[in-house]
């Protein structure tokens, strides 16, 4: 996997959707409350902490319960983890590392495959100023208990869980629904990862289209000529336009598997990051948080996604990594599902690579 691909993906390229296959629709709720897990119930030996139970609902508080080895209270606050006393000063105006649920929504969302495009795992230490982010198949079957009473949805794929519930909750055009399924998955990752998100990104079906054809194309260097619903793709070098972008991103023909198509969207996203490090770019992105905020579905303001690309210029090549779940760990299922060989094997792993 490429893994010096981060950089600026989780700078703008997550704000226009660089993110594989496409996907979600408006701004839903800014930096007043941050994610909720609705669902989590009381553990042994644990801490607990407020948040906002819904942005309809602003006076109503919901209990979270986290375990004391947790990394932070989850969800408590939209701001960073505090930094213990002796750190180096604040880089970019922030402290501590925060973790970030990303998300991208299939263009043919009502169709199977259909909900998450891809799942994305972000953490990024504003201290040490480092990233790491993480690949989750969308079609890896886990156990969802926490779900059932509200959605009747026991086990799932990751990316089902997504269109499921806002099925459930009113369709894809309500900003509640889109809410309420993202909270759903990232209750699902918590459940099975220990990971807790505190924000997250959504990204609106054809933003990659539109992004990339806003930035003048993106120049990649394929390994193999491909042949994709009827558009050649020849071997070498070459820049794709907004279309022919999406396509490569989210080809997965019935011979390949879900590993394939993720090298193919960190291929993509290392051309992007390449486009977003010119100076021309970096300096508009404000106006292009302004442009874009229709595509994006987030709980973050201007000022921090300006902070997450402060951080991201600070940062070589050796301090960002992007890699997948190993295949490994996963076996396959029916029709086209993958399931874990070993949980706790996964969970250490995901752990280990988030810095948790």
């Amino acid at each position: 996997m490429n893994k010096n691909s981060f950089i600026y993906w989780i700078i703008i390229a997550i704000l226009f959707l660089c993110l594989l296959g496409a996907v979600a629709m408006i701004l839903i709720q800014r930096s007043q409350g941050g994610l909720s897990l609705p669902f989590l119930t009381p553990a042994q030996s644990a801490t607990a902490v407020s948040a906002d139970a819904s942005p309809a609902a602003p006076s109503a508080k919901v209990t979270i319960v986290m375990p004391k080895t947790s990394v932070s209270p989850l969800l408590a606050t939209s701001t960073p983890e505090a930094s213990t006393a002796g750190t180096k000063p604040a880089a970019c105006g922030q402290q501590g590392s925060q973790t970030y649920l990303i998300v991208a929504r299939d263009a043919s969302f009502w169709e199977s495959p259909y909900g998450a495009d891809a799942i994305r795992l972000a953490h990024v230490n504003f201290d040490a100023t480092t990233a790491s982010i993480i690949s989750l198949p969308r079609t890896l079957v886990v156990s969802t208990p926490k779900l059932e009473a509200a959605y009747g949805i026991k086990t799932s794929q990751l990316g089902d869980i997504y269109a499921l519930v806002i099925q459930r909750e009113g369709g894809r055009d309500s900003p509640e629904a889109n809410l309420k399924a993202v909270e759903a998955l990232a209750q699902a990752v918590y459940d099975n990862f220990g990971v807790a998100p505190q924000h997250y990104f959504v990204m609106k079906e054809n933003s990659l289209w539109k992004t990339i054809d806003a930035l003048g194309g993106v120049q990649v260097s394929l390994p193999q000529a491909l042949q994709i619903s009827g558009i050649s793709y020849p071997a070498g070098a070459q820049t794709l336009t907004g279309e022919r972008a999406q396509w490569y991103a989210r080809h997965l023909p019935s011979n390949a598997s879900e590993w394939d198509r993720l090298q193919r969207q960190d291929l993509l996203l290392s051309g992007i990051k390449q486009r977003l490090a010119e100076p021309d770019i970096l300096l508009k992105v404000p106006a292009l948080y302004q442009q874009f905020q229709s595509s994006l579905i987030t709980d973050l303001n201007l000022e921090h996604i300006t902070q997450l690309a402060c951080v991201g210029q600070k940062m070589s090549s050796g301090q960002m990594t992007v890699e997948a779940l190993p295949q490994k760990m996963c076996t396959p299922g029916q029709n086209g599902s993958l399931k874990l060989s070993d949980l706790q094997s996964a969970q250490q792993w995901i752990a280990s690579k988030l810095g948790q």
